[in-house]
């Protein structure tokens, strides 16, 4: 059994984590990962423009609807239309505070 997902970033310097259910570790993988909260997870930061291809073979261990409790997890940094390296709005006082923000999107892959 194989498995390969695409994902293909929509803006720069987002992170992006592939999601095994628990208990499913891949036999081989072109992107090391490791076990984090029970699951295989294996992160990718900063993908290039044209996306980041995650490929595992399970060497029969696996079947179809395991695999489908596979969990692609975005991470983007920042606020949305902001501008500056950490990507905070103009309205938010920066001269004697340090903020942060980020966002999360876990989302099922197609078939």
């Amino acid at each position: 059994m194989e498995l390969t997902v695409t994902v293909t970033p929509e803006r720069p310097g987002l992170s992006v984590s592939f999601i095994l259910p628990s208990g499913l570790t891949p036999a081989r993988t072109n992107l090391p990962g490791v076990l984090r909260q029970g699951r295989w997870t294996a992160t990718f930061v900063a993908p290039p423009a044209d996306g980041v291809m995650w490929r595992a073979s399970f060497g029969g261990r696996a079947d179809d609807q395991q695999l489908r409790g596979t969990r692609i997890s975005v991470t983007d940094t920042g606020f949305p239309d902001s501008d500056g390296w950490q990507r905070l709005p103009a309205w938010l006082p920066q001269e004697r505070a340090v903020w942060t923000a980020s966002a999360t999107w876990v989302v099922v892959p197609e078939p």
